[in-house]
């Protein structure tokens, strides 16, 4: 900024401050000319750079300068206005978008949690899948959040399989059901441990039994919590009223090769279901029902932290897709319900009810708002196939995500203003 005097008539003085002098030497005014202004009650005003003219005094030394600031003048706007662009993410070497166009094409198998990393960041997919950047950390010395998950799911499976074939059909647990429940829960954990092996590192040994005891607490939580939320479906009282009762019947229930066939893209993929359920409902005589539910060991594990804002920012993609590989894999089966559950600390997120039942009348009746929002999830993951076979990948999370802290691209991140967590947006 320069510096200019302006009278009370807010006119400007002729002379700037501060000034270069015949030899090129800056000039600053003296003291009297500020106690002058003083007197006269004069007032400064900032004048932007690009208001001042400077005669003889060019603003480059080389013509070569400027276009290469124009250059890097329009990168950054680019940048900033976050469309994709060749500063921005997108691809246009004729060769690479070739090369991209063959491998996320019809014969590509996604997974849906890859399909789900780059919905939430395209530059950051781009930047771990294709250049297979990794960030690289020191080794845990506990148990560390990947691996506790890991085995909470392996016991909840175990748990659940071992509960089926005690009841002999699907386990919808409920409070006097939690006599036998817990010590099944508990030995299945057991289980899950020895299963681990000594390859998976499940921290100071000194402290495994403490560990154990942790991960105890966490599924006799857990368990409690299903029971209360069953419960609950019981009740007129209460909003679970008007859910579809389903019973856990299956968990890690494993397809190779779904098909999503729309708006001229076709995606593969595959993965395993971690629960599915079917309808143990009285109210309703289809019995046709099913419900996809997937773990999570925390909210941050699930897409936006469960907010409502990611379905709208598309990045809630891998139970829609589970539950239309469900309702492919088991023929005439109608999916009522999707769903995330987390396990520390338990509790749903993003359930999407796609069929009601009217608590007075016990009229099933298909939801329009979630059957909407379940096309829009599955019409946004071809788009992000679309947009990655077109070498669209910008630096551009999502703000239902932002940016996770454990990010292997956070410090080569070009998101405007730098990478930010959810909670600085």
């Amino acid at each position: 900024m320069f510096r200019v005097l302006v009278a009370a008539s807010r006119q400007p003085v002729t002379a700037s401050y501060p000034r270069l002098d015949a030899a090129g030497w800056e000039s600053v005014r003296s003291s009297f000319v500020d106690a002058l202004a003083a007197a006269a009650a004069v007032d400064e005003e900032h004048v932007p750079t690009d208001r001042v003219a400077t005669p003889g005094l060019p603003l480059y030394a080389a013509l070569e300068l400027r276009s290469e600031a124009e250059r890097v003048a329009r990168m950054e706007l680019a940048r900033r206005a976050g469309v994709p662009s060749p500063y921005n993410g997108r691809i246009e070497d004729p060769a690479l978008r070739a090369w991209l166009q063959v491998e996320f094409g019809d014969m590509r198998v996604w997974s849906p949690t890859q399909l789900e990393s780059y919905a939430k960041c395209p530059w950051a997919y781009f930047s771990g899948r294709l250049l297979r950047i990794e960030k690289r950390e020191e080794p845990e010395e506990e148990l560390d959040p990947a691996t506790r998950g890991v085995v909470l799911h392996d016991a909840l499976a175990r748990f659940f399989t071992r509960a089926v074939e005690r009841l002999g059909g699907p386990v919808l647990l409920r409070p006097p059901d939690v006599a036998w429940a817990r010590p099944l829960s508990l030995a299945a954990l057991d289980e899950a441990i020895a299963a681990a092996g000594a390859e998976t590192w499940l921290g100071h040994p000194a402290l495994r039994d403490a560990k154990r005891d942790e991960l105890r607490r966490l599924l006799d939580g857990y368990i409690a919590f299903e029971v209360e939320h069953n419960d609950k479906m019981f009740s007129n009282r209460t909003k679970n009223a008007f859910l579809l009762r389903t019973g856990a019947a299956a968990h890690e229930l494993a397809f190779e090769d779904a098909v999503l066939e729309r708006g001229g893209v076709r995606l593969r993929y595959r993965g395993a279901i971690d629960r599915v359920e079917v309808s143990v409902d009285d109210r309703v005589a289809d019995n046709r029902f099913v419900a996809a539910v997937d773990y999570k060991s925390s909210l941050a594990g699930v897409p936006g932290g469960g907010d409502e804002e990611a379905w709208d920012d598309g990045v809630v993609l891998q139970v829609p897709l589970y539950a239309h590989a469900l309702a492919a894999l088991r023929a005439g089966a109608r999916v009522a319900l999707v769903q995330y559950r987390t396990l520390r600390p338990p509790a749903v997120a993003h359930s999407l009810e796609l069929y009601k039942v009217d608590r007075k009348t016990r009229v099933l009746h298909e939801d329009a708002v979630g059957r909407a929002r379940l096309e829009g999830a599955l019409d946004a993951a071809v788009g992000h196939v679309r947009a990655a076979r077109d070498g669209v990948f910008p630096a551009a999370p999502k703000p239902s995500c932002g940016c996770p802290p454990f990010c292997h691209a956070w410090d080569i991140c070009r998101v405007p203003g730098g990478p930010r967590a959810k909670r600085d947006l």
